[in-house]
């Protein structure tokens, strides 16, 4: 097992497998249901790959099921080198493999990360409305008959929440988003 870089970034404790350059991007967090849809998923992948072909920002994900990891499958196979993975549960052997594929893979305290680090964030298919840590929302609607999309549609109301019926232009526009800056330094 590779040894991990020591970071503290904001003040907060992480070990780092993979590039820390990544790091100096700009972060889209995608996020939604850990039990989406067939359609979920698919949109989740389109909405990954459409970040990595549209903008030079990075995708920020967790490593768990549902609407992240359908991004996270889709960045795997076409562009793993544009992704940072926060691993929930430890690092095991697969993200080791990531992240010698380019990717940046982190494991630390995930919703402080994703707080931290993001730049934007893409809902698709939340069941509740609260609100992700991030100065930019963007959400795609969901189907109105579908429980699964309540929370997601809810926030497409709110004046601070773009709502993106297209995900290839959504993508394009994310070069006109701030980059927040990081403050991050190595610990060992």
């Amino acid at each position: 097992m590779p040894i991990p870089t020591r970071l503290a970034i904001d003040g907060l404790s992480v070990r780092a497998y993979g590039r820390l350059d990544l790091l100096e991007t700009r972060l889209v967090h995608i996020l939604g249901s850990l039990d989406p849809t067939p359609h979920g998923a698919r949109v989740a992948e389109h909405a990954a790959l459409a970040v990595v072909e549209h903008s030079d920002s990075c995708v920020l994900l967790h490593d768990g099921p549902g609407i992240a990891g359908a991004a996270l499958d889709a960045l795997t196979l076409s562009a793993p080198d544009r992704a940072v993975v926060i691993a929930r549960r430890g690092v095991a052997p697969w993200h080791e493999t990531l992240a010698s594929s380019g990717a940046l893979v982190l494991e630390g305290p995930t919703s402080s990360l994703l707080a931290h680090l993001a730049d934007a964030a893409l809902v698709i298919e939340q069941a509740h409305s609260a609100l992700p840590h991030s100065p930019r929302i963007a959400c795609v609607p969901g189907p109105i008959l579908t429980a699964g999309t309540a929370g997601s549609n809810a926030l497409l109301v709110r004046p601070d929440v773009e709502i993106v019926p297209e995900l290839d232009q959504w993508a394009r526009r994310l070069h006109y988003t701030a980059q927040r800056p990081r403050q991050y330094k190595i610990a060992d």
